[in-house]
């Protein structure tokens, strides 16, 4: 029985984004890498867990998508939160920074930070598709044409009719 909200796949989705999350954090505490490349993590867990779900949908794909930019903007500035206190220790400064700021002010270290590497904005888009297309419950909304559909299923069909015993 399904409801007309489905919060098992929004639950996976932040289950997905949550995990994906830790391990672009702990890539990057352990490989001391500032880069968004791990980042393509979040995206792809918070859409791809809700694959287990078979109800999805519009309110779905909205949902994945907005953890998967939550968890993008919260680990990127741990990540370089744990940079610019690195560098601190380093240059024999005090490393006294709060481990969390207002978020108006994480939202400012995040963003200043994609306007100095702005390659990183290609990871963070990619990873966000990701998040909204995976969950979508049909190939038309992953872009898949009708007939390239159409196409592989009797494809398939006949191949499997010609291995069946």
């Amino acid at each position: 029985m399904y409801t007309s909200f489905p919060i098992r796949a929004v639950l996976l989705s932040l289950t997905g984004a949550l995990l994906g999350s830790t391990l672009w954090l702990l890539i990057a505490l352990a490989a001391d890498l500032e880069r968004a490349i791990p980042a393509l993590l979040v995206g792809v867990f918070a859409g791809a867990a809700t694959r287990i779900e078979p109800w999805r949908g519009r309110a779905t794909q909205l949902f994945s998508l907005a953890f998967t930019l939550v968890g993008l903007m919260i680990v990127q500035y741990f990540v370089l939160r744990h940079a610019v206190v690195t560098q601190l220790v380093d240059a024999g400064e005090s490393s006294s920074i709060p481990m969390l700021l207002s978020p108006a002010a994480t939202l400012s270290v995040t963003f200043g930070w994609l306007r100095i590497y702005p390659i990183d904005i290609v990871f963070w888009a990619v990873a966000a598709a990701a998040g909204y297309l995976l969950p979508a419950g049909s190939w038309d909304g992953l872009g898949v044409s009708d007939t390239f559909v159409e196409r592989m299923d009797s494809a398939y069909h006949r191949e499997s009719e010609n291995t069946a015993p």
